[in-house]
């Protein structure tokens, strides 16, 4: 039986407060396709495809974040709601960005929505 101190996995001494040694972690993650998806939505970036290439967008840099097709009594749901228009480093974003942005990122997008004033149009 291993120490409290050493791998629980290969018995070697570990300082590794979960209880296995690196070299034995690592043996447990397996690759998945969802992993590159989530490390961008941890990093807070985007995916933008532009004419079957891929750019990398950071989400935190749109700003101006203008909705249109608001309806209060669509509440909470804002089915019709769309993004009109955004800033990406100062520029404004291209209507295909637009589109793969919400395509592509809608809950980043609705928590945009929830916070976004003025709620009428």
């Amino acid at each position: 039986m291993p120490f409290l101190t050493h791998c629980h996995e290969c018995d070697k001494p570990t300082a590794n407060a979960h209880g296995m040694c690196d070299k034995c972690q690592e043996s447990y993650i397996e690759p998945t396709t969802a992993d590159e998806y989530n490390a961008q939505w941890l990093n807070h970036t985007l995916v933008i495809s532009k004419k079957g290439e891929k750019d990398m967008i950071q989400l935190d840099k749109i700003q101006d974040i203008v909705f249109s097709g608001i309806d209060n009594e669509d509440y909470p749901d804002y089915s019709d709601a769309f993004v009109e228009s955004a800033t990406y480093h100062g520029r404004e974003m291209s209507q295909d960005e637009l589109e793969d942005l919400m395509e592509n990122y809608p809950e980043w997008v609705y928590n945009q929505l929830m916070e976004y004033e003025p709620w009428s149009e």
